[in-house]
């Protein structure tokens, strides 16, 4: 979807009147340093339309995005951390501090609007700052008796604050797309559908090829070097003219090769190959012969039988997913323009907030 499109035309007529109810506590965009001197340790970061931005919360937005910042900055500009990094600017525009101040600024505001907007729509997900706390130490302790009495636990075993932070906001973000997918003024009809998927078929939606291949697998054993020897020799006397079902029969005891239909999709393992292998199909034709193929713990010789063309994923199978990532881009559209419009009010606990 973009801004040219009918269906971005359409939701951004249609959705001012549902963003009035859902924002509206919004004003003109207005951010505004309040100073602040001698304020006291319960004094908020910042507020959003009059609404509170602890400490606590301002630091998780920080630490999520701590590491990135310090590699930011270390490939940009050669920063190595050490004393004053945080508020040395490295030849930089501004310093590391100034830029994940501002960062984690524009990421909450945007959080905090969601937040509001799922407590005015009365979803199950809803969640804010205050009642964080409580949330995070009963999963934790749902975790931890789910362990103690051998069930399976989804996850890390123990969520961490920002972990656990991202976790609700992702759950939530999600519960207002689908609510959002069941109201006609949010949800494409078939013709954008179509669109979208006519659009972007080929770069999201076409299955990749599935091959028929044989394979003559010798196991390296205690003996790899010998194994190595006989694949060797073996795949001479092939191109040499020894049909490839013969030649299997020297060390196959069924007499017959391997056989499989390999798809990509199914078949990336870990520890294999697979990508290699994939690579080396796309360049064979059918009936073509590999040479030595090294994989774990075996050696293999690999005709290609047969090549068996994907095609796209029909619009019935996917117009579903294609709903939600056009309804999910609108409403990320929305919510960065009412951000732009909100009312961000800066305190000096923010000008005073420091990382270590």
């Amino acid at each position: 979807m973009h801004p040219g499109s009918r269906l971005y035309g359409r939701l951004s007529q249609l959705l001012r009147p549902l963003s009035r109810p859902v924002f509206r506590l919004l004003l003109p965009l207005a951010i505004v340093s309040a100073a602040c001197a001698g304020c006291g340790s319960d004094q908020p970061v910042f507020t959003v339309n009059g609404e509170a931005v602890e400490k606590g919360e301002f630091e998780l937005y920080t630490q999520k995005l701590r590491s990135g910042v310090i590699q930011h900055y270390t490939e940009q500009y050669g920063a190595s951390f050490g004393k004053n990094y945080w508020t040395e600017k490295h030849g930089a525009p501004e310093s590391p501090l100034e830029y994940i101040k501002k960062e984690a600024l524009k990421q909450l505001v945007e959080a905090k609007l969601i937040q509001k907007q799922a407590q005015e729509l009365k979803l199950e997900e809803s969640f804010d700052y205050a009642s964080f706390p409580e949330k995070l130490e009963s999963e934790n302790e749902r975790r931890q008796k789910a362990l103690e009495n051998n069930q399976p636990v989804y996850g890390p075993t123990q969520y961490s604050e920002a972990d656990y932070y991202d976790y609700l906001t992702a759950n939530l973000k999600l519960g207002l797309v689908r609510k959002l997918l069941a109201d006609p003024v949010w949800s494409p009809d078939e013709a954008e559908l179509k669109a979208y998927y006519e659009a972007n078929k080929d770069a999201m939606f076409h299955r990749p090829n599935s091959y028929s291949i044989k394979r003559i697998v010798i196991d390296k054993g205690d003996e790899p070097e010998a194994a190595l020897k006989q694949a060797e020799l073996l795949a001479q006397d092939i191109f040499g003219g020894k049909p490839f079902d013969v030649a299997a029969k020297q060390v196959h005891e069924s007499g017959k090769p391997e056989s499989e239909i390999w798809d990509p999709r199914k078949n990336m393992n870990p520890g294999m190959n697979d990508e290699g292998l994939l690579r080396m199909l796309q360049d064979m034709k059918a009936g073509d012969i590999s040479g030595v193929w090294e994989e774990t713990g075996s050696y293999q010789i690999i005709q290609l039988a047969e090549i068996m063309e994907g095609g796209y994923q029909p619009l019935e199978e996917v117009g579903g997913a294609i709903a939600t990532m056009m309804v999910e881009k609108a409403f990320d559209a929305e919510v960065a323009e009412q951000a732009d419009k909100a009312k961000v009010e800066l305190t000096g606990a923010f000008n005073d907030f420091e990382m270590e």
